[in-house]
């Protein structure tokens, strides 16, 4: 799901280290997205507990309502 400026910038933390979302994503022609929910999330899942993230955020609920929540990294 696209995501516009103001949630890149206030959910997703997008450009500010460590706690900007581990599970965004750019998709060619679309933009960023929000990759929670879909096949890749297991991915995600899996190089964030084996430490191979720099981006460590959890930031929301994910699509539809993008709810926020405290971001936990590791």
């Amino acid at each position: 799901m696209g995501l516009n400026e103001e949630q890149l910038k206030n959910i997703c933390k997008l450009g500010k280290g460590e706690v900007t979302c581990s599970f965004l994503g750019m998709i060619p022609g679309s933009g960023f997205s929000c990759l929670k929910g879909t096949p890749v999330e297991a991915i995600i899942w899996e190089r964030r507990d084996s430490g191979k993230m720099s981006a460590k955020g959890d930031n929301c609920s994910g699509p539809p309502n993008f709810m926020s929540q405290k971001s936990d990294p590791k």
